[in-house]
């Protein structure tokens, strides 16, 4: 076997020891970049993109120095702008990797719930960089921003005049809100719900004529996200739901669905 190369474009498993952030998984990342350096000191500049941290993601700049290369394994170090010395593990990224580090993510979106990707491009094996596109997407606008109301071909049309106003005032803890804020879109013809973070507010636009139904006031606390005052559609054309009770329930259930992936029992309304 040979010896693990590295390309931009690709994702990667990736493990920094010790971890960045407490409780979070450690990777994958997505290399944008690289160059070795001529120092002859085996110093590699990565540029990547880090899904997993606190409220987004982010482009980081990583100089690696190689410590080992090997048949499916790269080891390193890494010392970080604050002084820290990290051991850096890179290996090919597969879904066994997934699961083995990211558990919380597997078991909430396995790979039953996905027939198709970001970009509904059809998926017929799970590999580790099929799962990364599905939770991800394939540009790296989506990989960093995550779902945004362009992700929803269409018509958008504004709320309408007609509303009723209710709380949620919930916070989430960090993996949740990450969860939340990244958002979900259509893929499959059952599914039928837009859910963005745009203006500070969370967005919920039904598939169908792309009809602004819920917007809901979001807010980050440090590292978590709470979610207050809801704005719901009262326009009969667009949703026939008059209960606000009802409607909220609903966007709690969605949110556990199709955000976080902790089903619940659903409110017997239409959908």
């Amino acid at each position: 076997m040979p010896a693990l190369t590295l390309r931009p474009g690709e994702w990667i498993g990736w493990q920094d020891i010790p971890g960045r952030h407490a409780g979070w998984p450690p990777g994958p990342v997505f290399v944008t970049a690289l160059a070795p350096l001529r120092s002859g000191r085996r110093l590699l500049d990565l540029h990547v993109i880090r899904p997993f941290r606190p409220v987004v993601a982010i482009r980081d700049s990583v100089r690696l120095q190689v410590m080992q290369r090997g048949p499916g394994l790269i080891l390193g170090s890494t010392t970080d702008e604050a002084g820290t010395e990290r051991l850096v593990v890179i290996t090919p990224l597969t879904f066994d990797w997934f699961r083995e580090h990211c558990s919380l993510l597997t078991d909430r979106f396995p790979p039953s719930r996905f027939t198709a990707d970001e970009d509904g491009a059809p998926v017929t094996t799970m590999t580790g960089p099929a799962y990364a596109r599905c939770l991800f997407g394939r540009e790296e606008t989506a990989m960093l921003d995550g779902v945004t109301e362009e992700s929803l071909p269409g018509p958008k049309p504004p709320m309408a005049a007609s509303q009723a106003r209710f709380r949620l005032d919930h916070t989430y803890d960090p993996f949740d809100s990450w969860l939340i804020w990244r958002g979900t879109a259509p893929r499959a013809m059952r599914d039928k719900w837009l859910i963005c973070a745009r203006d500070g507010h969370l967005l919920f636009r039904r598939r169908a004529g792309g009809h602004l139904i819920y917007a809901v006031e979001a807010t980050w606390r440090g590292d978590r996200l709470h979610l207050g005052t809801v704005t719901a559609s009262r326009d009969p054309r667009a949703w026939a739901v008059t209960d606000d009770r009802h409607d909220r329930d609903l966007v709690v259930h969605l949110i556990n669905l199709l955000l976080i992936g902790v089903p619940e029992s659903a409110p017997g309304a239409p959908r």
